[in-house]
């Protein structure tokens, strides 16, 4: 990595509570390691603790650091995967869930996802657009990955296809 991507590699390690020191560390105790793989496995942990106590907002917010770190990395269809996801988990309207006194969710005083915080973000849409133009696929081809890769969530109130159709509205408004 030259200078500025290094840079933004350890803004990016930053913006998830991983320091420089906590990175060189890893590193120490795992000689074979990579330093991007370090920050894939934070990535991963910070994903799946947030969703086991239904922190969907927060959980949305790694989701989109993961689209960042793959988009860096020039994986570009991963990343615009991981976008769709993020978008998919916004129109749904990701909500964190309080915890009760046990330091447990207490699904009782909140739901997890509630459409009064539904939205999708133009410059969400316009990083579709901006990946797209790498990928160079047809609206078709788009919404095959969207469908074929999006997994709806149980307690989700609307399905992929849903989704889709106000993504898709998006798209051609900017398109």
């Amino acid at each position: 990595m030259d200078e500025q991507q290094k840079n933004k590699f350890l803004k990016m390690c930053s913006d998830i509570g991983l320091s420089e020191k906590d990175l060189q560390n890893r590193l120490q105790e795992n000689k074979n390691l990579q330093e991007t793989y370090i920050l894939w496995a934070e990535y991963n942990k910070q994903a799946n603790e947030l969703a086991k106590t239904h922190q969907w907002d927060s959980f949305r917010y790694i989701r989109k650091k993961m689209h960042e770190f793959l988009e860096f990395e020039g994986k570009d269809l991963p990343a615009l995967i991981m976008l769709f996801q993020v978008i998919h988990l916004d129109l749904n309207g990701p909500h964190n869930i309080m915890t009760g006194k046990d330091g447990k969710p207490d699904l009782s005083l909140e739901i997890p996802f509630d459409l009064r915080f539904s939205s999708i973000a133009t410059p969400l849409v316009k990083d579709v657009i901006n990946l797209n133009d790498k990928l160079n696929l047809s609206l078709v081809e788009l919404q095959e990955i969207y469908l074929d890769k999006i997994v709806k969530m149980k307690i989700q109130p609307l399905d992929v296809s849903e989704t889709w159709e106000r993504l898709e509205n998006e798209l051609k408004a900017l398109m």
